[in-house]
């Protein structure tokens, strides 16, 4: 796959994908904008299943929007520029982050708005499924953190987080994480590299800014498709990836919902929200794709294929980021190659969907996905 040229831009908070005119030989060229814009090679169709990924552009950061009607042949769509990140808010319209701006793409009528959001740039911002609400976080790990809710035009400062010093990466996660629930009504934030004697590195906000759930051993959340339930796991040791997947209700106890599994990381929930996909690890210290069924609570291993970060794309589709093994040291007993792979749940097959080496940013592009719209 290739990451597509983009368009020029409209005025200013507003953009139209259009063709590119030819500049003239007398004239000097102007640098690249660094407005948002859209570009699509495809229109795309009302009812296909769209995935939302962070994409390569032709001034650098960007969105890709893939067709995912046959979810084993994705198609590239659209190409929205100068945008970090974003989520589908209705099945043609994405709400997005661009430097201190935050807008909306119609993907019907191809425009683009935006406007002046944040006096300085941060460093990630989450959407509510709706896009009525958002979160942001400003600061770094080395100099401190602060993550913001707003909800009807306030802004509330909800965590303030010290400076956490210098840590090694981890081969699994996720590490960081920014959610809205199904539902809209909780803002999920962890950080797997706590601060220790601070706050917890899990934390749960309902929209008033009040703390609902909290956790300093708890990892890895995922929101179910409706409500407001969360998965979480429980580790059986503190910072461990063994232990329990358990699931959290608004006002209720944690329930448990598996035996205790050897490792458990890259969790996804399926579009029906019965079973959770995940990755674990072998004897060799290989990950591979499991499942485990929310209502049964019993998990299996579901492909031999090396993989990690699964991805629901289908009703019973997975899409994983093919990995190698490799001599890493810290980094784990294999490596991402920039391939994709779907995994048929119902055939147990395994296809290699494509590379996306220079597409999107990173060599595991499962983890650069950001939304996926499933109608």
């Amino acid at each position: 796959m290739a990451a597509l040229a983009v368009a020029g831009c409209g005025s200013t908070g507003t953009a139209t994908a259009s063709p590119t005119s030819a500049s003239s030989a007398s004239v000097s060229p102007s640098p690249p904008s660094t407005d948002p814009s859209l570009k699509c090679l495809i229109k795309p169709v009302p009812g296909h299943p769209l995935a939302l990924v962070q994409a390569i552009g032709n001034s650098g950061s960007g969105l890709g929007v893939l067709d995912l009607v046959d979810p084993l042949q994705p198609v590239q769509a659209c190409q929205l520029n100068n945008a970090s990140r974003g989520r589908f808010i209705s099945a043609m319209k994405i709400a997005f982050w661009s430097g201190q701006s935050l807008g909306t793409v119609d993907l019907a009528t191809s425009s683009v708005n935006w406007s002046r959001a944040f006096v300085d740039s941060p460093a990630n911002v989450a959407f509510s499924p709706d896009g009525s609400k958002w979160a942001y976080v400003m600061g770094d790990e080395t100099t401190g953190q602060t993550t913001h809710l707003v909800v009807a035009g306030k802004d509330q400062t909800i965590l303030t987080r010290t400076p956490i010093g210098g840590h090694g990466g981890l081969p699994y996660g996720p590490v960081d994480q920014l959610q809205f629930s199904a539902h809209g009504d909780y803002l999920l934030t962890y950080n797997a590299f706590g601060e220790k004697g601070g706050q917890p590195n899990f934390m749960v906000f309902a929209m008033d800014g009040s703390v609902a759930l909290q956790s300093a051993t708890a990892k890895f959340g995922v929101w179910d498709r409706a409500g407001n339930r969360l998965y979480f796991l429980a580790p059986t040791v503190a910072g461990a990836i063994r232990g329990q997947v358990r699931s959290w209700d608004p006002g209720g106890t944690p329930v448990v919902r598996s035996a205790v599994l050897t490792s458990y990381f890259w969790p996804a929930i399926s579009p029906d929200g019965r079973v959770l996909a995940f990755n674990s690890y072998d004897a060799k210290g290989l990950p591979h794709l499991w499942r485990l069924d929310i209502a049964s609570r019993l998990s299996a291993q579901i492909s031999k294929s090396i993989s990690t970060a699964p991805v629901f794309v289908a009703a019973g589709v997975v899409w994983s980021t093919e990995e190698k093994p490799c001599a890493c040291g810290l980094g784990g007993a294999s490596e991402a190659d920039g391939k994709v792979i779907g995994h048929d749940m119902q055939s147990a097959t395994d296809t290699v969907v494509g590379d996306f080496n220079g597409f999107t940013p990173s060599q595991a592009p499962t983890r650069d996905i950001l939304d996926v719209w499933l109608g």
